[in-house]
């Protein structure tokens, strides 16, 4: 409704990780500035960051290493996105588990996504990005008997998405950015 994603966290191997992926999110998708967060124990008050995301709008995505991953209750969370692998069979329950929240427990229904013009929330997407042979959705043998299946690699994907882009109305210097990058990947 709003254009903006859905609450997402990112499970981030290192604080370093997660802040080249806030780079990352500014280079491909520099209209979701203030949507995105890095959200770790190593910043001064950063259980405020935890309660704003919690309990506001913004940001919508929250770019983590161990502080979001148990504990935190915030029933609107619809993307869980592992890029970093996690051994531990009772962590990686534990973080699964801050995307189970039913409809009736969320607040803040307008942050959920919208089908037939109401706002929803019957499941939550899991995003498992594969470190060599190594997968935390077969690791930990979760049944993952999606709706959907993912038909191009993330390479192919994150260029769609920024040709797509350029059809937007950017300024010119975030045009030049992205045809760069386009340029680049090419």
């Amino acid at each position: 409704e709003d254009d903006r994603p859905s609450k997402t966290i990112f499970f981030c191997a290192s604080v370093n990780h997660a802040e080249e992926l806030k780079k990352t999110f500014a280079l491909l998708y520099p209209n979701l500035g203030d949507d995105v967060e890095v959200i770790t124990s190593d910043k001064h008050r950063y259980m405020d960051e935890v309660n704003r995301f919690k309990k506001d709008s913004s940001p919508r995505i929250a770019l983590s290493v161990g502080v979001l991953d148990t504990g935190i209750d915030i029933p609107e969370i619809m993307n869980l996105a592992f890029v970093a692998p996690v051994f531990s069979h009772t962590r990686f329950w534990q973080m699964l588990g801050r995307g189970t929240r039913n409809f009736s427990a969320c607040k803040n229904k307008s942050w959920l996504p919208i089908q037939d013009g109401v706002h929803v929330k019957e499941d939550f997407r899991i995003l498992d990005f594969k470190f060599g042979d190594f997968s935390n959705v077969k690791e930990h043998q979760l049944d993952h008997s999606g709706k959907s299946s993912i038909s191009s690699d993330t390479k192919v994907s994150i260029f769609t998405k920024e040709v797509d882009l350029l059809k937007k109305k950017l300024s010119k210097d975030e045009k030049e950015i992205i045809e760069t990058r386009i340029i680049e990947d090419v």
